[in-house]
């Protein structure tokens, strides 16, 4: 009889531990902005970067701006950031084309700021809930992360003429995410990456739109 229960009880725990449920990242569906006026122009793209100094022996203070392949980034960073200066390339208006000089018709400047040492957006580690669900589940219960994104951007589009519009975002979000005890591939930060890919494609949009009527 208890061995009958200890068997239910475990396989009970096991099944809370195969339930995970991964964070869930729905994209907006977001038109790519078309105007006469950049029909065949050329952009170039600058991005700067900062975030607090990486590392858990730091004091954590934030970082210049500064090119984004000269700034200091976490292992986290590194890899949600990576792609970045692509995907940015891929929600420029179509026929367009993007170039790496001097020449280009416009230019588009993007300042990041991250608030947290792990990046703009991150998998945060929930310790305690964690704990207690493994002590309800036997250490079966999944590990407990909120998938985080948490930065500051601005875009800026300036063309030959010097005329410059720039608009600036501040960038808030939060989704649940559990990864189970079995899962040996952690995909924690392809998570972070969609969120942060999410607010990017919200942002850079709108930014584009209200770039296509003012210049």
């Amino acid at each position: 009889m208890k061995r009958g229960l200890l068997l239910f009880f475990i396989m009970g725990a096991i099944l809370v531990s195969g339930c995970a449920n991964h964070a869930k990242i729905e994209m907006p569906v977001v038109e790519r902005v078309s105007s006469q006026n950049w029909q065949g122009k050329s952009f170039r793209q600058e991005i700067f970067y900062s975030q607090p100094e990486p590392g858990l022996f730091t004091g954590g203070q934030q970082q210049k701006l500064q090119p984004i392949s000269e700034a200091r980034l976490s292992v986290a960073s590194a890899e949600v950031l990576s792609g970045f200066s692509q995907f940015l390339s891929n929600q420029l208006p179509p026929n367009t084309y993007v170039v790496d000089d001097s020449t280009a018709d416009y230019t588009v400047t993007v300042n990041m700021v991250a608030k947290d040492k792990m990046g703009p957006s991150y998998p945060d580690y929930e310790f305690w809930k964690t704990f207690f669900k493994g002590l309800a589940t036997v250490g079966f219960g999944s590990f407990e992360y909120d998938i985080i994104a948490d930065f500051d951007i601005e875009y800026v589009l300036k063309d030959k003429k010097n005329n410059v519009f720039s608009k600036k975002y501040s960038v808030k979000d939060a989704v649940d995410h559990d990864k189970g005890r079995f899962e040996f591939n952690d995909k924690s930060y392809v998570y972070a990456a969609e969120l942060l890919r999410k607010h990017i494609l919200i942002t850079y949009s709108s930014f584009l739109k209200d770039a296509s009527v003012s210049m």
